[in-house]
């Protein structure tokens, strides 16, 4: 008397008796998916890393390691919301900023969207779970606070290293992964024998 999807009857044919995949296992998968992608970068993998370890944390918090992916509702997207709001910044007492917060949310749902094209669920349930984005306050370095920490001496090599780089990236307006992973390529001189610094952009995939 159950229903069955085209995924479900070809996971019976070949064997498979577990047709109501673990949400871990299945976000392990996708992990390994993008580990052993050519298109995606090391920082994204990491950061996708980051919400797993997330996840997982929130499914022993809620004493359902074997929850199936099939569960995962607009109910849970609630709880898992409540969870990361809650959470402390790694060796800080300050809890995650909404911006944070959503953007484990966006991992959380590429991995859903992935699940409905393979039939494995029916819907998204973040078609109803709207992202709702808290602008942020930037705060901005004087020329003062910038000179006095270009003057700062440092002992270790790494740290000056990260330094400058940081300061390059003031001057450039280059995000800091483009600023460290610049080659002596990218820095070309004009018909006026000025430098300049031509790049593909890690984030945006636009050419600046």
């Amino acid at each position: 008397g159950k229903l069955y999807e085209v995924a479900q009857i070809k996971n019976l044919l070949k064997g498979k008796t577990d047709l109501e995949p673990k949400l871990t296992d299945y976000l392990a998968q996708f992990i390994f998916t993008l580990e052993t992608s050519p298109n995606i970068k090391h920082s994204s993998f990491i950061q996708y890393k980051a919400t797993q370890r997330h996840v997982d944390a929130f499914l022993m918090e809620k004493n359902e390691p074997n929850y199936r992916l099939r569960q995962v509702d607009y109910r849970f997207l609630l709880d898992f919301d409540l969870f990361l709001k809650k959470k402390k910044v790694l060796g800080t007492q300050k809890i995650f900023t909404a911006s944070t917060v959503n953007k484990h949310h966006s991992r959380f749902r590429t991995l859903l969207i992935r699940a409905v094209k393979e039939n494995l669920i029916d819907k998204n349930p973040y078609q109803s779970f709207k992202l709702k984005n808290t602008p942020s306050t930037r705060t901005f370095l004087t020329q003062e606070e910038l000179e006095n920490l270009i003057n700062v001496e440092l002992d270790n090599d790494s740290l000056s290293r990260v330094k400058d780089i940081f300061v390059f990236s003031c001057y450039t307006g280059l995000r800091f992964e483009d600023a460290q992973n610049l080659k002596m390529s990218q820095i070309q001189t004009n018909q006026k024998g000025e430098a300049l610094i031509s790049l593909t952009q890690q984030k945006t995939g636009h050419l600046v």
